[in-house]
């Protein structure tokens, strides 16, 4: 835990301005922000492998020991290939070095009560980022990584687990009008009924494709992200297919590029003996964090009194 951490404080402020359209109707628009400084992270466990910085990414060491072994012998320059204390095993971390930001614009239309109808609107867009999402441990929410990686928050840097991008709201109440000249028994069942409902639409949370298995031979930390491309159809990298949502041809392995050599790199192996020339198991894909979003939500609930 980091002894002597800076204040974390968080910055609010807030706008908004309201108008009276009709003597029914008013309509609001909102701007809020707020700004996280020196805040809290934790990491599952910092006592893991450490990589070398290369203008290509982070690359991990891959000794004969790695699990994908390189040139029998080879580390990159500076870098070890056993953990930073052997005489540990899990070491959690908790320090004060992230920052979070959340900027939203807010729009609400409310009409009154008028000829027995009523409706309410409302609209968020927003957008929140921080470096890991969690304080009192790093993998709150599902969609969460299961440990973040501590040698550098560039590397977790990304819209929040929790971030959702467009939220719609309608809600609306009808008080059924009933004919004055209805009997007394007829008014009883038919009269004073009413109808409501609420419209909810949201896009989805994000999440991060990862791959499986230990290829950076981290030996803590089970994955790795892919690369990831982001042109044309792969803006969104999904297909909308419930029952094959990605668009995998989005994500590829980590490959092979200057100033590495083949021989820096262990090359991915998906069975005994099979290894895929030009891959780079032991680099860090430029897939990131929460890369892709999930699919959004759409409910209806509707009442009758």
């Amino acid at each position: 835990m980091e002894p002597n951490p800076k204040r974390n404080y968080v910055e609010q402020w807030n706008l908004s301005i309201q108008r009276q359209v009709t003597a029914n109707l008013t309509a609001t628009v909102a701007y809020i922000g707020n700004h996280g400084v020196h805040m809290e992270f934790r990491g599952d466990d910092m006592n893991a492998v450490q990589p070398t910085l290369t203008s290509a990414g982070y690359l991990y060491p891959c000794g004969p020991s790695g699990t994908n072994p390189c040139a029998v012998g080879f580390l990159p320059s500076g870098a070890k290939s056993t953990v930073l204390n052997t005489k540990f095993g899990r070491i959690d971390n908790t320090n004060w070095g992230g920052d979070t930001s959340y900027h939203a614009l807010a729009v609400m239309v409310q009409q009154n009560l008028s000829h027995g109808f009523q409706i309410q609107g409302s609209y968020t867009w927003s957008k929140s980022f921080d470096q890991g999402s969690g304080s009192y441990l790093s993998d709150p929410f599902n969609n969460s990584i299961s440990n973040l990686f501590s040698i550098d928050k560039n590397l977790r840097h990304s819209v929040s687990d929790f971030d959702v991008t467009h939220v719609l709201t309608i809600n609306y109440t009808w008080i059924v009008p009933t004919p004055k000249s209805l009997p007394a028994a007829a008014n009883f069942v038919l009269g004073g009924w009413q109808l409501g409902g609420i419209l909810s639409a949201r896009t989805g949370l994000p999440f991060t494709p990862t791959i499986g298995g230990d290829p950076l031979g981290v030996r803590t930390d089970d994955f790795d992200y892919p690369n990831r491309s982001k042109s044309g159809a792969c803006a969104t990298a999904t297909t909308g297919d419930p029952k094959a949502y990605l668009n995998l041809s989005c994500f590829s392995l980590p490959v092979v590029v200057a100033p590495l050599t083949q021989a820096q790199c262990a090359r991915f192996q998906p069975s005994p003996g099979n290894f895929i020339d030009g891959t780079c198991a032991n680099l860090i894909g430029n897939g990131g964090r929460n890369s892709v979003r999930g699919p959004g939500l759409l409910d209806l609930d509707s009442s009758v009194f």
